[in-house]
């Protein structure tokens, strides 16, 4: 199944993909994916494919057309919390990030928003689902910022809420709901 958006397809995670997955991951591009950071890469690696054999995690490699082939852009994770509940984990091509407030500001579609939107769509496409939310270190203001501009509501900070090795971090939580 893949999801298609205006600039962006996505693919379903593969085990080809983890690779892919640990370059984007050591760059330190991700959002709400700070408790992995202390986990050795087999452990990283075991633990996101039990979750989406047992279709607790969906992954998606983003990618867009470039010529003839496709170039990656990120991996987006969707972990269902409850029935009613997804929470969205994202890691971001470097490439992808550059220049991206001058773009928000010239109000032209970004790769990260239609990335956003796309996953956003498919969750809501499900009758039960109600809620999707991300929690991102308070510091991150670009990454809160593309949240913001595709629709998600800033609902609080969490102090010292992410431990990454032995520091903890701020976090912001923010969501969107269905219907809102």
């Amino acid at each position: 199944m893949e999801l298609i958006g205006e600039k962006v397809i996505l693919y379903p995670f593969a085990e080809q993909d983890f690779n892919y997955f640990f370059k984007l991951f050591n760059n330190g591009n991700r959002i709400n994916m700070a408790a992995l950071i202390p986990m050795k890469k087999e452990k990283i690696q075991e633990l996101l494919a039990h979750r989406m054999i047992n279709q607790t995690t969906l992954g998606f490699v983003a990618t867009r057309q470039f010529g003839t082939s496709l170039k990656k852009l990120g991996i987006v994770f969707l972990k269902m919390m409850d029935e009613h509940m997804v929470n969205i984990s994202n890691l971001t091509d470097e490439f992808v990030l550059k220049g991206l407030r001058k773009r928000f500001k010239k109000g032209k579609l970004t790769y990260s928003e239609d990335i956003m939107n796309t996953v956003t769509k498919f969750c809501f496409e499900n009758d039960k689902i109600e809620r999707v939310e991300t929690i991102i270190p308070t510091k991150d203001r670009l990454k809160i910022s593309l949240m913001k501009q595709v629709g998600y509501m800033n609902e609080g900070n969490l102090k010292k809420y992410i431990k990454a090795g032995e520091e903890l971090f701020d976090a912001t939580i923010l969501a969107k709901v269905k219907g809102g």
